[in-house]
């Protein structure tokens, strides 16, 4: 019996299509523009926009599609305890996330940010349940703890092993000069700024 692959074949890595500018989705054939978002539980999530929409979509003055703020409560067609089926996200397309689609012939896929239809009190826009920002301070608190671990274990190893008798003078000297900056230093940006 021969095991040949069936189906779609998909390897694992890391996104290699070309980005692709608004401007050119025309001349490569593209009709539709999948708003694509990633839920809570895993399910891939879009909504489906003809490609004139899609652009009028943008010029708009705050672009984006609204979304039920219940979405991030829905486990099927239950709905999780504390949400509420009130009130509105605003799901913003972030450009850079542009992509065409391999696996169905004439649509994009986008990806975006999720923000509050109407701004908090506080001013900000920023969904704490947002997929995509819960990515980002994930990576951000785990770039600055295994920097900041990695840098001060460095510091340490370097200081139990040199050939200092006085330990108080030893980490005097191995500490003061990087100490501030070390404490002063804050993880950079890894998404670009919504």
């Amino acid at each position: 019996m021969s095991l040949k692959p069936y189906g779609v074949q998909y390897k694992p890595g890391v996104p290699t299509g070309p980005k692709v500018s608004v401007k050119d989705l025309e001349k490569l054939g593209i009709r539709y523009v999948r708003i694509t978002w990633v839920d809570l539980i895993n399910n891939i999530r879009y909504r489906v926009l003809s490609l004139s929409y899609f652009k009028r979509l943008l010029e708009s003055d705050r672009p984006g599609v609204s979304v039920p703020s219940v979405v991030f409560g829905l486990i099927t067609l239950q709905l999780a305890d504390g949400f509420a089926p009130i009130g509105e996200y605003l799901y913003v397309p972030d450009i850079n996330t542009l992509r065409i689609c391999p696996y169905a012939e004439g649509h994009a896929s986008i990806y975006g940010w999720f923000q509050e239809k109407v701004p908090a009190p506080n001013g900000g826009l920023e969904v704490e349940l947002c997929p995509r920002a819960l990515l980002k301070k994930v990576l951000q608190y785990v770039q600055f703890h295994i920097i900041f671990t990695t840098m001060l274990g460095i510091v340490a190893i370097w200081d139990v092993c040199s050939a200092a008798t006085d330990v108080e003078t030893s980490l005097e000297m191995h500490l003061r000069p990087g100490i501030h900056s070390l404490l002063e230093w804050r993880p950079s940006s890894i998404f670009s700024s919504r």
